[in-house]
């Protein structure tokens, strides 16, 4: 699970299903399966700022399928930017209730795997 080319930071859900946080590395195209839910937390000491990666917490099945940017659909998520998706699969309950348990300087990833998208 080391080669883990996108991550996308989950901060909330809406009634909807669209999944909204942002996008922490190269842009992610719309088609991508995000196939785990991973864990980090954050701190601050000394000065710096610290995250320690938690690990691995569930497989999941959700395919991206769109993006929604700024008021606008796009077919990717810019890296380094918040957006809202819409994903389609298996997995979404699991990261809904997790959210909610969520202690506060953790943070909920999305992972996919090199190739991912459009498979």
């Amino acid at each position: 699970m080391t080669d883990v080319v996108f991550e996308f930071a989950v901060d909330s859900i809406d009634s909807h299903g669209l999944v909204f946080g942002r996008n922490r590395n190269g842009d992610i195209p719309v088609g991508t399966k995000f196939t785990h839910v991973r864990l980090s937390r954050s701190s601050h000491s000394d000065g710096d700022d610290h995250t320690e990666e938690l690990g691995y917490y569930a497989s999941i099945s959700l395919t991206l399928q769109e993006v929604l940017w700024y008021g606008r659909s796009i077919m990717l998520i810019p890296g380094g930017h918040t957006a809202a998706l819409r994903l389609e699969g298996d997995g979404l309950s699991i990261v809904s209730e997790l959210l909610c348990e969520l202690p506060h300087g953790d943070h909920l990833l999305l992972s996919a795997p090199p190739k991912s998208a459009g498979e």
